[in-house]
């Protein structure tokens, strides 16, 4: 039957892209299209601001005195910041020529978020970048779940501040 997923009725059954209850259905977001426009998902602004401060400094001085910040701006910023994550040249380019510029200037920036975490730190950035690249081609990278994962830790951080 179109349309019908065995998991309307059990869940243990859901495949990867869930029941047709689940918010990506909700949201209309298709599978395909999960990593398709990030930025519109994460005010550029804001998402900044998960990352390192050498990460958010790098980004900035590429802004210089723009008032918005570019796409441009985002992926100069993450260039520079390759040799301080470790990242070799060969993984950088595997990961532009597999998801773009952009998809892979956030996965720079979600690795820089990871380095420094309490639990389970990113140990090997140009590994975890190949790996996001893997999963990429897969079609199995979530960059949205780990960037509303860093939006709401950053809140928390903000929340304590406030205090």
């Amino acid at each position: 039957v179109r349309g019908y997923k065995s998991s309307e009725n059990n869940p243990n059954n859901a495949d990867p892209i869930g029941s047709t209850n689940c918010l990506e259905n909700k949201h209309g977001e298709a599978k395909t299209d999960r990593n398709k426009n990030l930025t519109e998902i994460v005010d550029p602004e804001r998402m900044i601001c998960f990352g390192s401060s050498d990460f958010e400094q790098a980004v900035r001085f590429y802004q210089g005195s723009k008032a918005q910040m570019t796409e441009q701006d985002f992926v100069l910023g993450s260039i520079d910041q390759l040799h301080r994550l470790g990242v070799h040249s060969s993984a950088y380019q595997e990961a532009v020529d597999t998801m773009g510029d952009l998809t892979t200037a956030i996965c720079l920036l979600i690795i820089d978020a990871n380095l420094m975490r309490s639990s389970n730190p990113v140990r090997n950035p140009g590994g975890m970048l190949r790996a996001m690249t893997r999963q990429h081609k897969l079609g199995k990278l979530n960059l949205v779940g780990s960037l509303i994962g860093l939006d709401q830790k950053q809140k928390r951080k903000e929340q304590q501040g406030e205090m």
